[in-house]
C-alpha cells in the first residue's frame, strides 16, 4: 500500500515567461540538468521503488538523471503526470494572455478549478487523471517518485493534502524542487526542498 510520495518537478527549461508551458516540449538547461544531480544525491536513501514520470521531455531528461543516480534501469512514462493543458495559452506570459484573451483570462481567475482553457483542461480535469493514476499503482508499491510539472504539483497538493489553491499558490516552486508527503489518517508534507514561501 502506498505510504509516500515523492513529487518532483523537472529542471530548468529555457522558458522565462511568468506563465503558460504544457505541451511545448523543451529540454533541461546545463543548469537545469545541474539542478537534478543535486536534487537526486538528496533522494537516495528514501526507499524509492519505482520512478514515474511525464512523457515530455524535460520530466524525461529528468528522470534519467534521477535513474542513473539512483541505480534505477527502468523509468515508467504516465500521461497522467503531463502537465495542465493550457490550450490557447501556451507558450504565453500571464501578461500576454491577458491582453490578447481578456475576457477568458479573467473567466479564469474566477475558478481556475473549473474552467477550461479553450483547447485545453480544467484543474478538475487534471486532478482527476492524477487520481486515476494514483488509484492504479496504490497497491503496488510503498513509496514512488513522481517527476512532473509546476501547476500539476499545486494540484496534487490540493487533493491530498487539502491545501487551499490560495494557500498553494502562494509558495513558489522552483525548478528540481520536491515535496515528500506521508500517508498517515491522511497524506501530509513531511518535507520540501527548493519550495519558497
Amino acid at each position: 500500500m502506498l505510504k509516500k510520495l515523492i513529487i518532483l518537478r523537472h529542471g530548468e527549461v529555457p522558458f522565462y515567461k511568468v506563465g503558460f508551458l504544457s505541451k511545448t516540449d523543451l529540454t533541461l538547461t546545463e543548469k537545469g540538468l545541474k539542478e537534478v544531480e543535486k536534487i537526486a544525491k538528496e533522494l537516495k536513501g528514501e526507499g524509492i521503488q519505482a520512478i514515474f514520470s511525464s512523457p515530455l521531455l524535460r520530466c524525461v531528461q529528468t528522470a534519467r538523471v534521477i535513474a542513473r543516480e539512483l541505480g534505477f534501469k527502468q523509468i515508467i512514462l504516465d500521461e497522467s503526470l503531463e502537465e495542465v493543458n493550457f490550450g490557447i495559452f501556451e507558450c504565453l506570459s500571464l501578461e500576454e494572455a491577458r491582453k490578447k484573451y481578456p475576457k477568458i483570462y479573467e473567466a479564469r481567475l474566477k475558478d481556475k478549478w473549473n474552467f477550461k482553457i479553450p483547447g485545453g483542461e480544467s484543474y478538475k480535469d487534471a486532478a482527476e487523471r492524477f487520481l486515476n493514476f494514483l488509484r492504479k499503482i496504490e497497491a503496488s508499491y510503498e513509496t514512488v517518485l513522481c517527476i512532473t510539472h509546476v501547476t500539476l504539483i499545486k494540484i496534487i497538493l490540493k487533493i491530498l493534502c487539502g491545501l487551499s489553491l490560495e494557500e498553494i499558490e502562494r509558495r513558489k516552486y522552483l525548478p528540481a524542487c520536491f515535496l515528500i508527503l506521508n500517508k498517515k489518517e491522511k497524506w501530509e508534507i513531511e518535507k520540501s526542498k527548493l519550495v519558497k514561501m
